[in-house]
This record gives structure tokens, sequence and C-alpha cells, in this order.
């Protein structure tokens, strides 16, 4: 299991998307993931009800699957780094710290288990 950390990633007052920020082995930069603000709801259901671990897959499991997009990786200030970004980039709010599993080389969706 790997340390992940989820921050809603505003762009402006009304855009914004959640970043799944991943700690990979405790040294590099940082795997990141975004997810679309359509499933902020629907993550935010299930990290509230639950103290859920979180792994990858290529393929939807079940209705509760949220498709990622993987981005370039993030210095590892991310895992902790909560306000305005440099550069007019936008702002990054911490939601929740978890643990996830990554067995797969290309995720494209995340799971709860």
């Amino acid at each position: 299991m790997m340390p992940c950390r989820f921050a809603v990633h505003s762009l402006s007052d009304t855009s914004f998307h959640i970043d799944l920020f991943v700690d990979t082995d405790g040294k590099s930069n940082l795997r990141t993931f975004e997810i679309g603000s359509e499933y902020c709801e629907s993550l935010l259901k299930i990290i509230k009800n639950q103290n859920p671990v979180f792994y990858f897959s290529e393929l939807p499991a079940d209705s509760r699957s949220i498709p990622v997009v993987e981005k370039k990786t993030h210095r590892r200030i991310y895992m902790e780094f909560e306000g305005k970004i440099q550069e007019n980039r936008g702002n990054l709010r911490h939601l929740v710290y978890g643990q996830i599993k990554i067995i797969i080389k290309n995720p494209k969706y995340l799971l709860v288990k």
C-alpha cells in the first residue's frame, strides 16, 4: 500500500477537479491523477461513509468506479501543500489522506475496496 492524498484543485470560482497524489516510494516525485468535478460528490460520499482503501484498474469494476487521467508527476511538496499555486494556476485544498494499491502500469479507473 502507498500513501495518497486527495485535494480539490480550483482553477476559478466555477472550475475545479480533484487531484490524487500518490507517493510511490517516499522519495520520487508524486504520481498524479485527475478526477473530474462530476465525480466529486460520489467520491466525497465514499470517503465520508467509510475508511476506504483505493486501488486502480484498467476497467470499471462496478458503478462506484471513477475514471482517472494520469498527469505529469508533481513535486513532493504537493503531498502537504495547501493554498494558492504560483503563476496563477489556481488553489489547492486538502480533502483526505488515504492508502492506495497500484498493481497495474496504466490506471484508468479508481476503485474502492
